[in-house]
């Protein structure tokens, strides 16, 4: 069993090729090897003819490498799942490292766009306060104006009054006095004057 299988580690050409290379030894081992059972050879006494001194066939257990060689099979299996597992970690650490610069990048465009924002609305309030002032000055330049309207007016019609007055004062210095209103009627019946 190989821990987070060859998929997840997302083994290396060599690493594939040694597994396929250990799978086939394995097979080897299992098959060739003759599952745990010991190898037997016949050893035949070819030395002497058919006689009294010939001796039944001897079978020598051959010795059994199996084991050793399923113990070395697994020592290079550790050793290849280390250099998976050293491999797994640098690869997580590459995806963690570009992860966090994704982050940072986000991180900043998001500042950025709150830094931009915070401006905008710091010239609104600036327009605002401006148009408002602005209000106010064109408010007060009206009542001044108007104030400068009226006391215009004020100023023109006491001088037409004025003028009225010595319009009429210079008028009145042909006018009949009373006590010589009734000398003057007498004159003008005695001297009619045509009009038309």
């Amino acid at each position: 069993h190989q821990p987070g299988g060859a998929a997840g580690l997302g083994w290396s050409t060599a690493s594939r090729t040694g597994v396929l290379a250990l799978s086939s030894r394995e097979a080897d081992l299992r098959g060739g090897g003759g599952g745990g059972h010991h190898r037997y050879s016949t050893a035949l006494n070819l030395s002497g003819s058919r006689g009294a001194h010939n001796k039944p066939t001897d079978f020598v257990a051959m010795k059994d490498t199996w084991v050793e060689r399923r113990r070395v099979w697994r020592q290079e299996m550790d050793a290849l799942r280390k250099v998976w597992a050293v491999e797994y970690a640098e690869r997580m650490a590459v995806k963690a490292a570009r992860v966090a610069e994704q982050n940072r990048i986000l991180q900043l465009e998001k500042a950025e766009r709150k830094r931009v924002r915070a401006i905008r609305q710091a010239k609104t309030v600036i327009r605002e306060k401006a148009k408002k002032v602005e209000e106010i000055k064109r408010w007060e330049e009206f009542a001044v104006a108007a104030a400068r309207g009226r006391r215009q007016k004020a100023y023109v019609t006491k001088l037409r009054s004025t003028a009225r007055e010595e319009e009429l004062l210079n008028a009145s210095c042909g006018w009949v006095k009373r006590e010589d209103l009734d000398v003057q009627i007498e004159y003008a019946i005695k001297h009619p004057i045509r009009m038309y």
